[in-house]
């Protein structure tokens, strides 16, 4: 199954990352400043908005999209006065690029806004194999079905493991999303982490409806 991740500027809405911080961002940042060295995968990336800040509070970055982001991030390592030990930028296909990495282990990976942009199967598949590559917090976010991208999609009554399409033409033009989506509720969310190998310690719906969690790799 060919998986493709990206919060770029068309398909995938706008790069949030990019323009502010959140609670789970925050969360990150906090585990970054405590653990200084720290190896994180940034899945999803989009245009080096949270990659950036990871590395200035001392954590070194793998970053991953689907969109050609390398402009963006090679500007980052200058700004940072860093090299690609410290921040690092692959684009393409995340199940291909996972075993092409230099470093075989993580201490924690980031997939904020990013999971729904893959059928459920594939979403399994990936947490799955990261489960095995990262021996720390796995920081996660997913669009909720009672959103308010949510009430632009036909198939919030379709069952998760075959929920999959595009929001309606209002909606993709409101979202600047086009490309398929899986969206999930609170305890699919739940559901998806506990049966692919992760261990919620904290799993939340914010005020705008989307799902968040910090987990860990089961022992």
């Amino acid at each position: 199954m060919s998986l493709s991740f990206s919060s770029s500027r068309t398909q995938y809405g706008v790069d949030v990352a990019h323009k502010r911080m959140d609670d789970l961002d925050t969360a990150m940042l906090q585990y970054a400043k405590s653990h200084v060295g720290a190896r994180f995968l940034d899945i999803g990336s989009g245009a080096v908005g949270q990659s950036k800040r990871l590395v200035a509070a001392g954590a070194m970055v793998q970053a991953i999209d689907i969109v050609d982001y390398s402009r963006e991030f090679a500007a980052a390592q200058t700004a940072l006065n860093v090299t690609d030990a410290r921040l690092s930028f692959v684009q393409g296909d995340i199940l291909c690029v996972l075993d092409q990495l230099p470093i075989a282990t993580y201490n924690a990976v980031c997939l904020q806004r990013t999971l729904h942009y893959v059928p459920y199967s594939g979403a399994q598949l990936l947490l799955r194999r990261l489960s095995t590559i990262v021996n720390g917090p796995l920081y996660i976010s997913i669009t909720g079905l009672q959103s308010a991208i949510g009430l632009q999609y036909p198939q919030k009554d379709t069952p998760i493991e075959l929920r999959w399409g595009t929001l309606l033409e209002a909606g993709a033009d409101i979202f600047s999303i086009s490309a398929p989506l899986c969206l999930y509720s609170q305890a699919e969310l739940s559901a998806l982490l506990d049966s692919s190998g992760w261990q919620i310690e904290r799993l939340w719906t914010s005020a705008f409806g989307n799902h968040k969690a910090i987990a860990k790799p089961k022992v």
